[in-house]
């Protein structure tokens, strides 16, 4: 267990400031692209495009990857999940099982990114309830947990360069935080609550 979590922190640290968001459209009883390649990093967005119920169920996931099940709705119409580490993800829909998707996911060249990552600070890190997080080129900020899965969101200003998360609701541990810019991820930071 200890070696997963190295392999998927490992695998966050290395992201760079242009991971992207890979929109899959779920329309018509099909996922709209049905094959998405993509990098260790980026996150996979499903949207719910007509008012039919559909989920998301992973039915086969790198060792160490964390499954998902997740329902769409019109109340909630879409879900993320941020690509943990290299391999191949395949899904369905459980209520429509014709309806099918794959992820091909690679851990890219290794090689670094000169774009500058624009989410500059985090303070207190360790936090106990909240964190101050500084940065610039943001319009939305996004938490994840160890296994990828969003447990916060939260919408700024584009003249806001300082912003204070109350994280209070969530249990101890690592969690990754994204800047995110029109779509695009503008920078990372591993915060750790004590």
């Amino acid at each position: 267990m200890k070696k997963i979590y190295t392999l998927l922190f490992a695998s966050l640290i290395g992201l760079t400031a242009n991971a992207a968001i890979h929109n899959v459209s779920v329309i018509d009883f099909a996922f709209s692209p049905a094959t998405v390649t993509a990098n260790v990093g980026d996150t996979i967005r499903w949207t719910l495009g007509t008012s039919t119920t559909h989920t998301t169920t992973s039915t086969s996931v790198p060792s160490g990857a964390a499954a998902w099940d997740r329902t769409l709705t019109s109340s909630a119409p879409s879900f993320d999940y941020v690509i943990p580490m290299a391999g191949t993800y395949n899904y369905f829909c459980s209520l429509h099982p014709q309806m099918t998707g794959t992820i091909t996911a690679t851990s890219g060249t290794g090689i670094a990114n000169n774009a500058a990552s624009f989410l500059l600070s985090a303070f207190p890190n360790p936090f106990k309830d909240r964190v101050t997080l500084t940065h610039t080129k943001a319009d939305v900020i996004s938490v994840f947990n160890m296994v990828g899965e969003v447990v916060m969101k939260q919408a700024v200003e584009a003249t806001e360069v300082k912003t204070l998360l109350d994280l209070s609701a969530l249990p101890a541990g690592v969690y990754f935080v994204n800047t995110v810019k029109e779509g695009m991820i503008t920078g990372t930071k591993r915060i750790v609550k004590g």
